[in-house]
Protein backbone atom coordinates (compact mmCIF):
# COMPACT_ATOMS: atom_id res chain seq x y z
CA UNK A 1 0.00 0.00 0.00
CA UNK A 2 1.34 3.19 -0.93
CA UNK A 3 1.27 6.20 1.87
CA UNK A 4 0.17 9.59 1.11
CA UNK A 5 2.57 12.62 1.68
CA UNK A 6 2.47 13.74 4.91
CA UNK A 7 0.81 17.62 5.18
CA UNK A 8 2.50 19.77 7.15
CA UNK A 9 1.21 22.95 8.86
CA UNK A 10 2.81 24.84 6.55
CA UNK A 11 0.56 23.62 3.34
CA UNK A 12 -2.49 24.20 6.04
CA UNK A 13 -1.66 27.42 6.77
CA UNK A 14 -1.24 28.35 2.87
CA UNK A 15 -4.62 26.65 2.05
CA UNK A 16 -6.35 28.53 4.79
CA UNK A 17 -4.83 31.59 3.63
CA UNK A 18 -6.06 31.00 -0.22
CA UNK A 19 -9.38 30.29 1.12
CA UNK A 20 -10.08 33.44 3.12
CA UNK A 21 -8.68 35.70 0.29
CA UNK A 22 -10.92 34.18 -1.83
CA UNK A 23 -14.26 34.72 0.81
CA UNK A 24 -12.62 38.25 1.45
CA UNK A 25 -12.58 39.18 -2.81
CA UNK A 26 -16.23 37.59 -2.49
CA UNK A 27 -17.19 39.82 -0.08
CA UNK A 28 -15.99 42.46 -1.37
CA UNK A 29 -17.88 42.39 -4.52
CA UNK A 30 -21.02 41.83 -2.08
CA UNK A 31 -20.34 44.97 -0.65
CA UNK A 32 -19.63 46.24 -4.33
CA UNK A 33 -24.20 46.21 -5.30
CA UNK A 34 -25.10 48.65 -2.26
CA UNK A 35 -22.07 51.00 -2.20
CA UNK A 36 -23.11 51.38 -6.00
CA UNK A 37 -26.34 52.09 -4.94
CA UNK A 38 -25.48 54.87 -2.80
CA UNK A 39 -23.09 56.52 -5.43
CA UNK A 40 -26.08 56.38 -7.99
CA UNK A 41 -27.60 59.00 -5.27
CA UNK A 42 -25.15 61.67 -7.56
CA UNK A 43 -24.08 60.10 -10.28
CA UNK A 44 -25.42 58.46 -13.66
CA UNK A 45 -24.38 54.59 -13.84
CA UNK A 46 -22.22 55.03 -16.83
CA UNK A 47 -20.58 58.47 -15.24
CA UNK A 48 -20.32 56.48 -11.37
CA UNK A 49 -18.80 53.22 -13.17
CA UNK A 50 -16.42 55.18 -15.65
CA UNK A 51 -14.78 57.09 -12.31
CA UNK A 52 -14.31 54.62 -9.83
CA UNK A 53 -13.33 51.90 -12.95
CA UNK A 54 -10.29 54.61 -14.00
CA UNK A 55 -9.31 54.63 -10.52
CA UNK A 56 -9.00 51.35 -10.24
CA UNK A 57 -6.87 50.95 -13.60
CA UNK A 58 -4.41 53.32 -12.40
CA UNK A 59 -4.28 51.58 -8.70
CA UNK A 60 -3.97 48.31 -10.74
CA UNK A 61 -1.18 49.67 -12.90
CA UNK A 62 0.81 51.29 -9.69
CA UNK A 63 0.24 47.45 -8.10
CA UNK A 64 1.88 45.69 -11.54
CA UNK A 65 4.88 48.83 -11.23
CA UNK A 66 5.75 47.82 -7.48
CA UNK A 67 5.37 44.31 -8.42
CA UNK A 68 2.04 43.31 -5.51
CA UNK A 69 0.74 41.56 -8.87
CA UNK A 70 2.53 40.13 -11.95
CA UNK A 71 3.11 42.42 -14.51
CA UNK A 72 1.21 42.22 -17.98
CA UNK A 73 2.24 39.31 -19.87
CA UNK A 74 5.16 39.57 -23.16
CA UNK A 75 3.55 40.02 -26.29
CA UNK A 76 0.37 41.66 -25.03
CA UNK A 77 0.70 44.49 -27.53
CA UNK A 78 0.49 42.13 -30.48
CA UNK A 79 -2.32 41.72 -32.91
CA UNK A 80 -3.55 38.66 -31.86
CA UNK A 81 -3.68 39.46 -27.97
CA UNK A 82 -5.12 43.29 -28.31
CA UNK A 83 -7.54 41.90 -30.46
CA UNK A 84 -8.67 39.16 -27.80
CA UNK A 85 -8.05 41.72 -25.08
CA UNK A 86 -10.44 44.49 -26.69
CA UNK A 87 -13.34 41.15 -26.51
CA UNK A 88 -12.33 41.00 -22.81
CA UNK A 89 -12.84 44.76 -22.29
CA UNK A 90 -16.25 44.71 -23.92
CA UNK A 91 -17.98 41.72 -22.45
CA UNK A 92 -16.10 41.42 -18.85
CA UNK A 93 -15.70 44.82 -18.56
CA UNK A 94 -18.46 47.24 -20.12
CA UNK A 95 -21.14 44.70 -20.42
CA UNK A 96 -20.71 43.50 -16.82
CA UNK A 97 -20.04 46.81 -14.94
CA UNK A 98 -22.52 48.95 -16.73
CA UNK A 99 -25.65 46.23 -16.75
CA UNK A 100 -24.81 45.99 -12.51
CA UNK A 101 -25.06 49.65 -12.49
CA UNK A 102 -28.10 49.76 -14.43
CA UNK A 103 -29.70 46.82 -12.50
CA UNK A 104 -29.20 48.46 -8.71
CA UNK A 105 -31.13 51.63 -9.93
CA UNK A 106 -33.47 49.89 -11.64
CA UNK A 107 -34.61 46.48 -9.34
CA UNK A 108 -32.17 47.33 -5.81
CA UNK A 109 -28.95 46.61 -4.71
CA UNK A 110 -30.65 43.15 -3.29
CA UNK A 111 -31.98 41.39 -6.21
CA UNK A 112 -29.21 42.97 -8.39
CA UNK A 113 -26.73 41.07 -5.96
CA UNK A 114 -28.39 38.12 -6.98
CA UNK A 115 -29.18 38.34 -10.69
CA UNK A 116 -25.49 39.70 -11.35
CA UNK A 117 -23.42 36.41 -9.80
CA UNK A 118 -25.27 34.16 -12.25
CA UNK A 119 -22.10 34.38 -14.29
CA UNK A 120 -21.05 30.98 -12.86
CA UNK A 121 -24.20 29.40 -14.32
CA UNK A 122 -24.15 31.44 -17.43
CA UNK A 123 -20.04 30.09 -17.52
CA UNK A 124 -20.78 26.81 -17.42
CA UNK A 125 -23.67 26.29 -19.99
CA UNK A 126 -21.02 28.74 -22.69
CA UNK A 127 -18.26 26.01 -21.83
CA UNK A 128 -20.36 23.52 -24.04
CA UNK A 129 -20.06 25.11 -27.20
CA UNK A 130 -17.25 27.65 -26.66
CA UNK A 131 -14.37 24.91 -24.57
CA UNK A 132 -16.34 21.83 -26.24
CA UNK A 133 -17.39 20.37 -22.88
CA UNK A 134 -19.77 17.94 -22.09
CA UNK A 135 -23.42 19.20 -20.86
CA UNK A 136 -23.53 18.44 -17.16
CA UNK A 137 -26.81 17.70 -16.55
CA UNK A 138 -25.82 19.37 -12.73
CA UNK A 139 -25.20 22.81 -14.61
CA UNK A 140 -28.41 22.22 -16.73
CA UNK A 141 -30.19 21.30 -13.24
CA UNK A 142 -28.64 24.31 -11.98
CA UNK A 143 -29.52 26.49 -15.12
CA UNK A 144 -33.54 26.07 -14.53
CA UNK A 145 -33.04 26.73 -10.73
CA UNK A 146 -31.56 30.22 -11.49
CA UNK A 147 -33.92 31.03 -14.15
CA UNK A 148 -37.34 30.17 -12.07
CA UNK A 149 -35.47 31.92 -9.10
CA UNK A 150 -34.63 34.56 -11.54
CA UNK A 151 -38.41 35.03 -12.59
CA UNK A 152 -39.66 34.86 -9.04
CA UNK A 153 -36.99 38.02 -7.91
CA UNK A 154 -38.80 40.10 -10.58
CA UNK A 155 -41.79 40.08 -8.12
CA UNK A 156 -44.30 43.33 -9.28
CA UNK A 157 -45.65 42.72 -5.89
CA UNK A 158 -42.41 44.15 -4.23
CA UNK A 159 -41.42 48.14 -3.75
CA UNK A 160 -38.01 47.19 -5.78
CA UNK A 161 -39.62 44.76 -8.26
CA UNK A 162 -38.21 45.40 -11.73
CA UNK A 163 -38.32 43.46 -14.52
CA UNK A 164 -35.83 45.90 -16.40
CA UNK A 165 -33.56 45.92 -13.90
CA UNK A 166 -33.78 41.66 -13.49
CA UNK A 167 -33.25 41.70 -17.38
CA UNK A 168 -30.18 43.61 -17.47
CA UNK A 169 -28.52 42.12 -14.46
CA UNK A 170 -28.90 38.78 -16.61
CA UNK A 171 -26.84 40.33 -19.95
CA UNK A 172 -24.49 41.54 -17.42
CA UNK A 173 -24.03 37.76 -16.23
CA UNK A 174 -24.15 36.52 -19.24
CA UNK A 175 -21.30 39.03 -19.88
CA UNK A 176 -19.18 38.36 -17.30
CA UNK A 177 -19.82 34.54 -18.07
CA UNK A 178 -18.78 34.97 -21.06
CA UNK A 179 -15.30 36.92 -20.41
CA UNK A 180 -15.05 33.57 -17.90
CA UNK A 181 -15.14 30.88 -20.36
CA UNK A 182 -12.61 32.92 -22.99
CA UNK A 183 -10.31 33.79 -20.03
CA UNK A 184 -10.14 29.71 -20.10
CA UNK A 185 -10.05 29.36 -23.62
CA UNK A 186 -7.13 32.03 -23.82
CA UNK A 187 -5.13 31.09 -21.34
CA UNK A 188 -1.78 30.14 -22.04
CA UNK A 189 -1.85 32.34 -25.34
CA UNK A 190 0.39 34.67 -25.85
CA UNK A 191 0.03 38.39 -23.93
CA UNK A 192 -3.06 37.11 -22.43
CA UNK A 193 -2.09 36.77 -18.75
CA UNK A 194 -4.21 37.80 -15.60
CA UNK A 195 -2.86 41.16 -15.58
CA UNK A 196 -3.05 41.94 -18.76
CA UNK A 197 -7.12 40.61 -18.78
CA UNK A 198 -7.31 42.67 -15.76
CA UNK A 199 -6.44 45.76 -17.18
CA UNK A 200 -7.87 45.18 -19.93
CA UNK A 201 -11.62 44.59 -17.84
CA UNK A 202 -10.74 47.95 -16.03
CA UNK A 203 -10.18 49.47 -19.43
CA UNK A 204 -13.52 48.53 -20.47
CA UNK A 205 -15.24 49.51 -17.48
CA UNK A 206 -12.97 53.49 -17.15
CA UNK A 207 -11.72 55.14 -19.88
CA UNK A 208 -13.98 53.79 -22.61
CA UNK A 209 -17.09 54.61 -20.38
CA UNK A 210 -15.45 57.67 -19.45
CA UNK A 211 -15.41 58.82 -23.16
CA UNK A 212 -18.56 57.87 -23.65
CA UNK A 213 -20.23 59.92 -20.98
CA UNK A 214 -17.99 62.82 -22.00
CA UNK A 215 -19.54 62.97 -25.49
CA UNK A 216 -22.80 61.74 -24.33
CA UNK A 217 -23.83 64.35 -21.17
CA UNK A 218 -20.04 65.85 -19.61
CA UNK A 219 -22.49 67.36 -16.67
CA UNK A 220 -22.87 64.11 -15.54
CA UNK A 221 -19.52 63.68 -14.12
CA UNK A 222 -19.59 66.49 -11.78
CA UNK A 223 -22.77 66.69 -10.21
CA UNK A 224 -23.75 68.33 -7.83
CA UNK A 225 -24.95 67.06 -4.13
CA UNK A 226 -21.98 64.71 -3.75
CA UNK A 227 -21.95 64.10 -0.02
CA UNK A 228 -19.19 62.43 1.80
CA UNK A 229 -20.87 58.67 1.92
CA UNK A 230 -20.84 58.96 -2.05
CA UNK A 231 -17.40 59.87 -1.90
CA UNK A 232 -16.24 56.70 0.28
CA UNK A 233 -18.89 54.73 -1.72
CA UNK A 234 -16.71 56.02 -4.48
CA UNK A 235 -13.30 55.23 -3.12
CA UNK A 236 -14.17 51.97 -1.67
CA UNK A 237 -15.70 50.89 -5.16
CA UNK A 238 -11.95 51.79 -6.99
CA UNK A 239 -9.79 50.75 -4.00
CA UNK A 240 -11.26 47.14 -3.09
CA UNK A 241 -13.36 45.80 -5.20
CA UNK A 242 -11.94 46.75 -8.43
CA UNK A 243 -8.01 46.80 -7.29
CA UNK A 244 -7.34 45.29 -4.31
CA UNK A 245 -10.15 42.08 -5.22
CA UNK A 246 -7.69 41.26 -7.93
CA UNK A 247 -4.68 40.69 -5.13
CA UNK A 248 -6.51 38.44 -3.07
CA UNK A 249 -8.36 36.56 -6.01
CA UNK A 250 -4.48 35.93 -7.30
CA UNK A 251 -3.05 35.14 -3.88
CA UNK A 252 -6.14 32.59 -3.57
CA UNK A 253 -5.60 30.75 -6.56
CA UNK A 254 -2.49 30.23 -6.29
CA UNK A 255 -2.87 28.26 -3.16
CA UNK A 256 -5.89 26.49 -3.76
CA UNK A 257 -7.59 24.95 -6.58
CA UNK A 258 -10.62 26.65 -8.28
CA UNK A 259 -13.01 23.96 -6.71
CA UNK A 260 -12.02 24.66 -3.42
CA UNK A 261 -12.80 28.09 -3.51
CA UNK A 262 -16.00 28.04 -5.20
CA UNK A 263 -18.67 28.08 -1.93
CA UNK A 264 -16.76 31.86 -1.72
CA UNK A 265 -19.12 32.59 -4.71
CA UNK A 266 -22.22 32.28 -2.02
CA UNK A 267 -21.00 34.89 -0.42
CA UNK A 268 -21.36 37.86 -2.76
CA UNK A 269 -25.30 38.04 -3.01
CA UNK A 270 -25.85 37.09 1.03
CA UNK A 271 -23.54 40.28 1.46
CA UNK A 272 -24.72 42.09 -0.47
CA UNK A 273 -28.74 41.33 0.43
CA UNK A 274 -27.58 41.89 4.46
CA UNK A 275 -25.61 45.10 3.63
CA UNK A 276 -28.48 46.22 1.61
CA UNK A 277 -31.23 45.47 4.25
CA UNK A 278 -29.42 47.09 7.27
CA UNK A 279 -27.85 50.36 5.46
CA UNK A 280 -30.40 50.85 2.28
CA UNK A 281 -33.49 49.46 3.91
CA UNK A 282 -34.15 47.17 1.46
CA UNK A 283 -36.36 44.12 2.35
CA UNK A 284 -37.20 41.15 0.13
CA UNK A 285 -41.05 39.76 -0.41
CA UNK A 286 -41.47 35.99 0.40
CA UNK A 287 -41.84 35.35 -3.39
CA UNK A 288 -38.74 37.26 -3.76
CA UNK A 289 -37.23 34.88 -0.69
CA UNK A 290 -37.68 31.88 -2.19
CA UNK A 291 -36.39 33.27 -5.41
CA UNK A 292 -33.06 34.20 -4.12
CA UNK A 293 -32.79 31.08 -2.36
CA UNK A 294 -33.12 29.46 -6.03
CA UNK A 295 -30.44 31.62 -7.46
CA UNK A 296 -27.91 30.72 -4.64
CA UNK A 297 -28.93 26.64 -5.31
CA UNK A 298 -28.57 27.36 -9.25
CA UNK A 299 -24.66 28.90 -8.28
CA UNK A 300 -23.84 26.06 -5.90
CA UNK A 301 -24.95 23.69 -8.54
CA UNK A 302 -22.93 25.20 -11.31
CA UNK A 303 -20.11 26.22 -9.16
CA UNK A 304 -19.76 22.58 -7.56
CA UNK A 305 -19.80 24.30 -4.13
CA UNK A 306 -22.56 22.01 -3.20
CA UNK A 307 -20.93 19.19 -3.44
CA UNK A 308 -17.90 20.07 -1.72
CA UNK A 309 -19.63 21.55 0.84
CA UNK A 310 -21.48 18.25 0.97
CA UNK A 311 -18.48 16.18 0.99
CA UNK A 312 -16.51 18.53 4.20
CA UNK A 313 -19.68 17.96 6.11
CA UNK A 314 -19.38 14.76 5.72
CA UNK A 315 -15.97 14.83 6.32
CA UNK A 316 -16.47 15.62 10.19
CA UNK A 317 -19.25 13.77 10.71
CA UNK A 318 -18.31 11.66 14.25
CA UNK A 319 -17.25 8.28 12.74
CA UNK A 320 -16.22 9.44 9.39
CA UNK A 321 -12.50 9.12 8.62
CA UNK A 322 -9.07 8.11 10.19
Amino acid sequence: MTSRPAVGPTDHRSERIGVAAAALSAMSFGVAFPATAVVLRAYTPLAATGIYSTIALVLLLGMALVGLVPRPAPGFTSRAALGKLAVVALVGGFAFIVGMAVAVQLAGATVAGFVATLYSVFAALLAVPILGERLNPTALGAFVLAIVGTALLADPGSLHGSLEGVAVALVAALGFGMYLVLARKWAGSPGMGGTSMALAILVGRGPLILGIELVREPAALTPPGVDLPVILAVIYLALVPSAIAQVLILVSTRRVPARRTSAALLLTPLTSAVLATVFLGETLTATELLGGALVIAGIMGASGSGSMLLDAWRGRRPGRGA
